[in-house]
C-alpha cells in the first residue's frame, strides 16, 4: 500500500472520510487494542486493515482513533497519524480543505488553495510543480519512501498548528462487505501470495492453485528443494497451493503451514536436474506470518540469496554432467601365464 507500510502502524481516512489503521510490525497488542476502540478488521490488498463501522459518527472517529493512538504509544512511537477530521456526516457533502495531499500516485503531492502555506511546504521540502498545475507541489525523485511519509506526517502537523485545513488522499475505500466477523482471520493463502509477490524485488507471476487430490498435490511438491524425504511432510497441509514464478526460472511454492503462518519454499528450477540439486546444500525454507510486508523482507534476507546461490551451483553441476564425455571401458591387457603353468 505505498506509503502506508513503512509506520509500524499508520491511521489516516478513507475516500469516504472513515477512519482506518494498518499495522506493519509485529505487534500482538495492537489487534486487541484497535478491536477494543471500535475497529473491525478486513482484508485488503493481501493485508489486515482495520476500519470503524460506517455511519460512525465525527465524535466517535475521534475519540476511537485517540483512544487506540493513545495506547498503541505505549508499545510503539512509530505511529504515523494522516487522518483528516471529520468535519460532515457520511450524508453531507465532502469540505474542500486548504491543502490536499495525495499518496496512491507514484508521484506524492500536494494542491495548496490558500498561498500562505507556501512558507510551510517549502520548509519540508516540496517543490512547486508547474507541470502539474498552479499550486501543486511535488517531493524530490531521491528522497525515499520512509523520508516522504515523514515530510507528510510533518507537513500535515505544521499546517493544522497554523489553522490550516489539510486533507491527506491515502486512496483506501470504505470496506463494508469483507469484514472478517469475529476473530482476525490472516489472509487467505492467495492473498498472502499475490502481496508477497508485489513486495519482492524484481517480476514475480502467481499461479495458484486448489488441486482435487493430494496425488495432485504432492507432483506440484516433487520439486522442492529440500531433502527428497521431506518434500511429502510439506505438502500434506491443504489442497491448496501457489507458486511465485520470477526471472531466470526461480519458483518459490507457498504452502499453508499452521494458523497465521505460511511456508515459502524453493522450487528446483527446470533446466536443473535433481542430481545435481542433491548435490548441493539446499536452501532454506521459511516459515512466515500472514503478513506480505514481513514476509517479503524474511523471504528476500533470508532465502532468495541461498537459492541464487545454490541455483548457479547446481546449474554449473548439471551443465558438467552434460558435456562431460563419456568414454568407453578400457579393455583389461592379458597377463603373461605364470611361470609354474608353462
Amino acid at each position: 500500500m505505498g506509503l502506508l507500510d513503512h509506520a509500524d502502524i499508520t491511521f489516516g481516512t478513507t475516500d469516504t472520510g472513515g477512519s482506518f489503521a494498518v499495522v506493519n510490525s509485529d505487534l500482538p497488542q495492537a489487534r486487541t487494542i484497535l478491536a477494543s476502540a471500535g475497529f473491525t478488521p478486513h482484508e485488503y490488498q493481501g493485508q489486515l486493515l482495520y476500519q470503524l463501522p460506517l455511519g460512525s459518527s465525527p465524535a466517535r472517529h475521534l475519540n476511537a482513533v485517540a483512544q487506540a493512538y493513545n495506547t498503541l504509544l505505549r508499545y510503539t512511537p512509530d505511529i504515523a497519524y494522516l487522518c483528516t477530521p471529520p468535519l460532515h456526516g457520511p450524508d453531507e457533502p465532502a469540505q474542500n480543505p486548504d491543502v490536499e495531499i495525495h499518496l496512491p500516485s507514484p508521484i506524492v503531492t500536494a494542491t495548496a488553495r490558500q498561498p500562505q502555506v507556501h512558507e510551510v511546504l517549502t520548509r519540508y521540502g516540496w517543490q512547486p510543480a508547474g507541470a502539474l498545475g498552479h499550486h501543486v507541489y511535488v517531493l524530490p525523485d531521491e528522497m525515499s519512501d520512509s523520508d516522504r511519509l515523514g515530510v507528510v506526517v510533518m507537513t500535515k502537523a505544521n499546517l493544522y498548528a497554523i489553522g490550516t485545513s489539510v486533507r491527506v488522499d491515502c486512496g483506501i475505500p470504505c470496506l463494508t462487505a469483507n469484514s472478517l466477523s469475529g476473530r482476525a482471520r490472516p489472509p487467505a493463502l492467495a492473498s498472502f501470495a499475490a502481496g508477497l509477490a508485489a513486495r519482492l524485488p524484481g517480476d514475480w507471476s502467481l499461479d495458484y492453485q486448489r488441486h482435487d487430490t493430494w496425488a495432485d498435490r504432492l507432483r506440484r511438491a516433487d520439486r522442492i528443494w529440500t531433502a527428497g524425504e521431506s518434500r511429502p511432510s510439506l505438502a500434506l497441509h491443504t489442497l491448496e497451493d501457489a507458486v511465485l514464478h520470477g526471472t531466470d526460472g526461480l519458483q518459490l511454492n507457498i504452502v499453508n503451514h499452521r494458523a497465521s503462518r505460511f511456508l515459502v519454499c524453493p522450487l528446483i528450477p527446470a533446466d536443473v536436474h535433481e542430481d545435481a540439486a542433491d548435490r548441493i546444500p539446499a536452501p532454506p525454507v521459511i516459515g512466515t506470518h500472514a503478513d506480505p510486508r514481513r514476509a517479503a523482507w524474511r523471504v528476500t534476507d533470508r532465502l532468495l540469496p541461498h537459492y541464487l546461490a545454490a541455483t548457479r551451483d547446481a546449474r554449473r553441476t548439471t551443465t558438467r554432467t552434460r558435456h562431460q564425455p563419456r568414454t568407453a571401458p578400457q579393455p583389461t591387457a592379458a597377463q603373461p601365464p605364470s611361470p609354474r603353468h608353462r
